[in-house]
């Protein structure tokens, strides 16, 4: 018994010790933060604004260790949060970027980054690969590459955008030996960050349709396409109409609707009859895109034979806006129709129905 409080008692002393220390830590680096920021926010809008000197690294570095002491882990993270924070908030002109360039390779920010990549935590790596971007080392791109295929789905997906953003020679390269399937939420996030690049580094995403053994990115690649109007892809796109993957083969028919491919409208009435639903309601509405006036009788037809309500609803939209030969076509089906077949058409015809 007097073991069990003797053992109490010195448990609970090492708990509270634990706290007391853990708190004392986080006060004095409290404070730390609170010194220092100030002073090296003031040294940096000096190196990165004073355009009548040339700040070189070794000026710089004297600089920081005269203010801050001898540069270490704790020190340096802080550059780098006020150095992001202070770049986000001013743009910088040529000299500014020169500048800045100087700092970097002063404060060693490249090593320090490239120390948590290695030997760091997943958050850290992260947050690490996150730097790097966010301060634009181009240098790092070789060490940012091989995190583009990590397993962990944050380091991966941040790894990529980070890695397109800063590859100057071929920012989509992970896409060449990518294994791992581009879910949706990795497609919406490459797709923010395309639209927010140069769109004369935007590449042409039908050589990964041709070749790419990863459906996924064939998928994305096909989206593309028709998303940035790359109508050179036009040719690919209708060679991929032959994959047995009907999912794909329909996202390959929307983009050549969207892409406006007429060339390709005979073809797609051809086939018609011998895909699966999915790939048919793509042919509807790609010919209902292309406003030829030459395939309403196409659209009459499948109208008529269609098997599900869906397939039905998506052609008789597309006969309502095939222009005035449609909206005649359409007036006369819903005048002489059933029922169940006029709650469709009344279902188009309505303003204020968004998605049909």
């Amino acid at each position: 018994c007097i073991i069990f409080i003797l053992a109490s008692i010195v448990l609970s002393s090492l708990f509270f010790s634990y706290i007391s220390l853990d708190f004392l830590f986080a006060t004095r680096k409290k404070k730390n933060v609170e010194r220092l920021t100030p002073i090296i926010d003031e040294l940096i809008l000096k190196y990165l604004f004073d355009n009548e000197t040339d700040y070189n690294p070794y000026i710089i570095r004297e600089d920081l260790e005269k203010e801050l002491g001898k540069l270490n882990k704790f020190n340096t993270q802080l550059i780098i949060d006020r150095l992001i924070s202070l770049k986000n908030n001013f743009d910088l002109d040529s000299s500014s970027s020169k500048n800045l360039n100087n700092l970097i390779s002063a404060a060693e920010i490249e090593k320090f980054i490239s120390g948590k990549l290695a030997f760091s935590s997943d958050f850290e790596k992260m947050k690490g690969i996150q730097e790097l971007s966010s301060l634009a080392i181009t240098a790092s791109e070789s060490n940012i590459f091989p995190f583009t295929y990590a397993t962990n789905d944050n380091i991966r997906k941040e790894a990529r955008t980070s890695y397109m953003r800063l590859s100057k020679n071929d920012p989509f390269k992970f896409f060449d030996e990518s294994k791992e399937q581009l879910n949706t939420w990795d497609q919406i996030n490459l797709l923010k960050h395309l639209m927010g690049i140069d769109s004369r580094i935007i590449p042409t995403f039908s050589k990964w349709i041709a070749y790419s053994n990863n459906e996924s990115v064939v998928e994305f690649c096909i989206k593309m396409c028709a998303y940035f109007k790359q109508k050179d892809s036009i040719p690919v796109l209708i060679e991929f109409l032959k994959t047995p993957n009907h999912l794909l083969r329909a996202e390959a028919i929307k983009a050549l609707g969207e892409l406006d491919a007429k060339i390709i409208e005979d073809y797609l009435i051809e086939f018609y009859t011998n895909q699966p639903e999915n790939c048919q309601i793509e042919i509807i509405r790609a010919i209902g895109k292309f406003q030829t006036g030459n395939s309403i009788d196409f659209l009459h037809h499948s109208f008529e034979n269609a098997i599900t309500v869906e397939t039905r609803k998506v052609a008789a939209e597309a006969i309502y806006n095939y222009g005035e030969i449609g909206r005649e076509l359409y007036y006369a089906l819903e005048e002489a129709s059933e029922s169940d077949v006029t709650l469709v058409l009344k279902h188009i015809e309505n303003p204020l129905i968004k998605f049909k």
